[in-house]
């Protein structure tokens, strides 16, 4: 397989419509609405920032922030099913680890469902490590893992 150019970006408001579809082919539940993303994108601290490859939206990512915080969160990462097994997910991580380092944030953290293997994968290969479990943190009432890696 070749690896395809693509360019990741801060999203805008007319970037909403091709999120939603990203989220919603993502994730069956648990998933952000048009009005949770629109928030993300335009006013959250952190960002929301966009992976496009040929400038067709691809991949997503939600990061939150707080003034007073020294740690980036991770709130969403996904990409679309057509895309999947092309390491854009790593893609989009070394991205959110770059902007962590050059905003001065001392660690980066997430939740992710305990069954999601492949998510926990991309993340313990980014030198994430469990700290805690929250139980019943999903809508289904399964738990998650609290992920940090110091950066």
């Amino acid at each position: 397989m070749t690896q395809q150019h693509y360019s990741i970006r801060r999203a805008v408001s007319a970037d909403l419509p091709a999120i939603l579809e990203i989220e919603n082919d993502s994730f069956s539940e648990d998933n952000f609405s048009r009005r949770e993303l629109k928030y993300l994108i335009e006013k959250s601290q952190g960002g929301c920032f966009i992976l496009e490859i040929e400038d067709e939206p691809t991949a997503y990512t939600s990061i939150l922030s707080r003034s007073n915080a020294s740690n980036l969160r991770i709130y969403s990462i996904a990409v679309h099913s057509k895309a999947r097994g092309q390491r854009l997910g790593q893609a989009m991580m070394e991205y959110i680890l770059q902007f962590a380092k050059e905003k001065g944030f001392g660690s980066v953290t997430l939740e992710v469902k305990v069954t999601n293997k492949t998510a926990i994968s991309l993340y313990q290969k980014n030198g994430f490590e469990i700290f805690a479990v929250k139980e019943g943190y999903y809508h289904d009432g399964s738990n998650a893992f609290c992920m940090k890696r110091a950066i």
